[in-house]
């Protein structure tokens, strides 16, 4: 279904986390043929392993670019965390990570219908490209968005 969307309903999103239980930060770089969002914030939750750090990035970088650009009815969503991406694929599923499956389910429960391709990107890679460049970047986004996290925790 999806390969048959016209480009105008594609957007691509880059997400990444960066974590210090039980703070996270968490950034995302969308682009599509309406623009750029580019947004990092701290997780309002804590949280405690980087699986549900990377599971919250993707979380908000699909809700905010649905939000911003109602045109678009298909995500790449790109991460460097294989096992987030394996959990949102459905090829793993766990009784035990409870926690987990709830925000796969929060994830893929979209205000409305929408194609989400998942693809990973190696990450802290060097060199020239989109991806690696974007991957950086959104990196960076998340550590500023992790140390805010820490200075609120103590500060609050």
């Amino acid at each position: 279904m999806a390969r048959y969307l016209p480009r105008s309903a594609w957007a691509t999103i880059y997400t990444d986390a960066s974590l210090d239980a039980p703070a996270a930060g968490v950034a995302f770089w969308a682009a599509s043929q309406y623009g750029r969002l580019i947004e990092s914030a701290p997780v309002e939750e804590p949280v405690h392993d980087s699986l549900l750090a990377e599971l919250h990035a993707v979380r908000i970088g699909v809700n905010r670019t649905l939000k911003e650009w109602p045109e678009v009815r298909a995500l790449r969503v790109t991460s460097d965390s294989k096992g987030a991406l394996q959990y949102l694929r459905g090829d793993v599923r766990s009784k035990k990570r409870k926690d987990v499956m709830e925000l796969v389910e929060r994830t893929l429960q979209t205000e409305r219908d929408v194609y989400l391709r998942f693809v990973w990107v190696k990450g802290h890679q060097r060199g020239p490209g989109t991806p690696a460049y974007v991957n950086r970047r959104v990196d960076e986004m998340a550590r500023l968005a992790l140390r805010q996290a820490k200075e609120a925790a103590q500060q609050g």
